[in-house]
């Protein structure tokens, strides 16, 4: 790099070609390089002039090239030349007097200890050493070092870190409690569950036939709109068509619907889940005429394959907390549906078969995740959903009597609630959807048990 000189004289600065001051004229001091040596002033000019003359060459196109007279060529060469050659000299007396190392003086090894310094021990007196204390005198608490394997020690649970909202497992409850417990309070697609009573309009192909005056009677009765009635008439799900403080309130209504031949059926909070809780299985084997059922928990029954009156299907979806990974507003200042990723608070998807009978109104459950298949024997597949289909025709009675599927749960609305709760015993989840295909499955059987 150039270093510019300032004059002794006059103080004014010269650039590193110069020996003498551009301004007075008076001899400048040498450069020094960076071992601290000085660079006669001779030496900087020659590398300045070779860096001129390398970058006159590289600028030449041939054409300029080769109008120019060889001899200013060759000089320009020389000048590079000569520049190369005092930076290689600079550069290796740099190396050299980097690498000179002074002279080091070994220093002298430490004498080894003497041999009779390790037993240099003056003997203990027969009194004992006084500043000493006698052990025995010393209140120790005596220990078993067994016993401290006996001993329950609590987990460390660190205060440091926080819980995450969502992340916390699942409460752990009887499955048969979590039911009752869910199906009787908060609200649902089929009205509030803590209501005293509740009046359910069952869906029938004949009220296309009679749309026009049936609504209006449902409208007059339960004093609501035209369009909530039609509505309600339209639905092949069952619907809540309202509620009231007591059975006996809803049944003097219902008496007044049901003269016009709809079928509304009335449910009472407190009762109307006895002996209707589903039962799930895990295997079945078919025995002639009957079904052989295996539960979770390895106990039988058995069922005749006439009994089955009809069978449900329905998707189960666990819901999810969803965390933005976005601003709300994009840079248009316009509001957008964050994005975010997943955060599954239970399980995977799974598919769910409910066997209705006319012997009971406990519901048969199959889950996809916790049956096996293998009774199929060949005509098993990869599937859940063909699966849990060949199922359904292989307990059928016979092929003119197959059992009727309904798989219309699928039209039935979802608002995603509370986290699912876990089985105790068995570590099965329940899941507010579950809760729902529950009730739409009790929902619509009930009229094969009026």
């Amino acid at each position: 790099m150039a270093t510019v000189r300032n004059c002794s004289k006059c103080g004014r600065p010269s650039g590193p070609k110069f020996t003498q001051c551009m301004y007075c004229g008076t001899q400048l001091p040498a450069l020094a390089t960076a071992t601290g040596s000085e660079v006669p002033a001779v030496q900087v000019d020659v590398m300045a002039e070779g860096e001129k003359a390398r970058r006159l060459l590289e600028g030449l196109s041939p054409q300029a090239r080769s109008m120019m007279p060889q001899e200013v060529i060759a000089k320009l060469e020389a000048q590079v030349a000569a520049a190369q050659e005092t930076a290689r000299t600079e550069r290796m007396e740099t190396i050299t007097a980097s690498i000179s190392l002074p002279d080091l003086t070994t220093p002298p090894a430490p004498e080894p200890p003497k041999a009779e310094s390790a037993f240099d021990v003056p003997e203990p007196s027969p009194e004992g050493d006084p500043s000493i204390p006698d052990i025995g005198s010393l209140d120790i608490e005596a220990f078993d070092v067994a016993s401290i394997s006996h001993v329950d020690l609590e987990p460390y649970v660190s205060q440091r870190v926080p819980a995450m909202p969502g992340l916390a497992p699942p409460p752990r409850v009887d499955s048969a409690d979590a039911l009752i417990d869910g199906l009787t309070r908060g609200g649902g697609p089929f009205g509030r569950r803590e209501a005293a009573a509740r009046m359910i309009l069952l869906p029938d192909p004949s009220y296309k036939g009679q749309a026009h005056w049936l609504r209006h009677r449902l409208a007059q009765t339960m004093e609501t709109d035209l369009y909530t009635a039609g509505q309600a008439l339209q639905r092949d799900v069952p619907a809540c068509i309202g509620v009231a403080d007591s059975f006996e309130e809803a049944e003097a209504k219902v008496d007044h619907l049901r003269s016009a031949g709809l079928k509304v059926l009335t449910i009472e909070r407190d009762g109307w889940l006895e002996d209707a809780l589903p039962e799930a299985v895990r295997e079945v084997a078919l025995d002639g005429a009957e079904a052989v059922f295996a539960r979770l928990d390895g106990t039988t029954f058995r069922v005749p394959r006439a009994d089955f009156t009809w069978a449900a299907l329905g998707d189960i979806q666990h819901d999810t907390a969803k965390v933005p990974m976005v601003p709300e507003r994009n840079r248009w200042g316009t509001a957008q549906q964050p994005e975010g990723r997943s955060l599954d608070l239970g399980g995977g998807a799974f598919l769910v078969l409910d066997l209705l009978r006319r012997s009971s109104r406990r519901p048969i459950r199959v889950r996809s995740d916790e049956f096996d298949f293998s009774c199929l024997g060949e005509q098993r597949g990869l599937a859940a959903g063909l699966n849990l289909r060949t199922l359904l025709k292989w307990l059928s009675p016979s092929p003119d009597q197959a059992i009727e599927l309904n798989d219309r749960f699928k039209r039935v609305s979802h608002v995603p609630g509370v986290p699912p709760s876990q089985d105790k015993d068995t570590g099965r989840l329940l899941s507010r959807r579950e809760l729902e295909f529950t009730e739409f499955v009790l929902l619509t059987d009930a009229e094969f048990h009026l």
